[in-house]
């Protein structure tokens, strides 16, 4: 909706370049809008004519009105005005107005006076996403309701395994019991997934040296050693690991190795020493995922070992990840300059 039926119409422009459907508003939704605009239009997009800019309520009606409306997913109104008291006045309603809408409200700024009057409140605003062109604001809108369509199709098609039962309950113990302010170290995190189904070596904590020799004979030999040093992400780097151990003799030898340079790690306290089933032969692979503030969930993978934050070779995208997109960024590892 606009104040002007020029901005109106650079709003259809931009739909129809960008294939974004403008849909007509529901009968209920006319009658709101034609109940206040004195002339001007009820469509999509909808003139409420230069009269809105006397009466901040009046804009507070008709976004509401379009807000309210289940065929809509977003409100965008252009902003030309800058005239004082008025402009600010108008900003302040907006973000006031914007995080009791149930669906997002974005703000176009097409007076070329990029700092005038109210552009620093709704800069400011968090609750209200604010365009500089209107091509940028309805091309993010299409581009978000794609990604939205998308995501459905995906979870539809590609939908992810159940979890076990008392997956959740499981992961959630183990979190619980970790230190506070703390790295998740590698065992922990194991049964993080583990919780999940997700398959992880075999391994056993050893407190001393025959308690490791111990579950060395127990899970078979070669085994790794690596120091339980939470604190301690990277442990290469420490020479708390050591691969491929053979045999006693190798392994008794390792546990000093290993617990002499734990020693020189400043700060750092040893849980033990954990006693590892060898992974076979391959093609060493890293997968990560955050939460992103600005953009959500991320999906991260590449190729790992201890050179994966020298050589950064990784691909990153918005969760959630089918099979072919996870094959695709695989692929965009595995070539030249991804």
């Amino acid at each position: 909706m606009a104040p002007s039926g020029g901005a109106a119409v650079m709003a259809a422009d931009e739909a129809e370049r960008v294939g974004l459907s403008l849909p007509p508003p529901q009968p209920q939704t006319s009658a709101k809008l034609e109940a206040v605009i004195p002339v001007g239009s009820s469509a999509n997009p909808s003139d409420i004519t230069a009269e809105s800019v006397k009466d901040v309520t009046m804009y507070g009606t008709c976004i509401r009105a379009f807000a309210e409306d289940p065929g809509y997913g977003a409100v965008v109104v252009p902003m030309m005005s800058v005239h004082l008291p008025g402009a600010v006045e108008r900003a302040h309603y907006m973000a006031k107005l914007a995080p009791e809408l149930p669906v997002p409200l974005c703000v176009v700024w097409l007076n070329e006076w990029l700092q005038g009057p109210g552009s620093e409140i709704y800069d400011g605003c968090e609750n209200l996403p604010t365009f500089r062109t209107m091509a940028r604001c309805i091309t993010a809108l299409a581009r978000w309701n794609a990604y939205h369509a998308g995501r459905a199709e995906l979870l539809r098609e590609d939908a992810p395994a159940a979890a076990p039962p008392g997956a959740a309950a499981a992961a959630r113990a183990v979190l619980a019991a970790a230190p506070p302010g703390r790295t998740l170290g590698e065992r922990l995190s194991k049964e993080v997934l583990a919780a999940y189904g997700i398959p992880v070596t075999r391994e056993v904590l050893a407190r001393d040296v025959e308690a490791a020799v111990a579950a060395a004979r127990g899970i078979g030999f070669p085994v790794a050693l690596k120091a339980d040093l939470p604190d301690i992400p990277h442990k290469t780097e420490a020479g708390v690991i050591r691969l491929g151990i053979a045999d006693e003799a190798a392994l008794r030898a390792a546990h000093a190795a290993i617990l002499a340079a734990a020693a020189r790690v400043p700060g750092a306290r040893v849980d033990g020493v954990l006693v590892q089933q060898m992974a076979r032969p391959g093609a060493e692979m890293m997968v990560g995922a955050r939460l992103d503030a600005q953009f959500g969930p991320l999906i991260t993978c590449g190729f790992g070992g201890v050179a994966v934050e020298v050589t950064r070779d990784v691909a990153t995208a918005l969760a959630p990840v089918g099979a072919r997109e996870a094959g695709a960024m695989i692929a965009c590892c595995a070539a030249t300059g991804c």
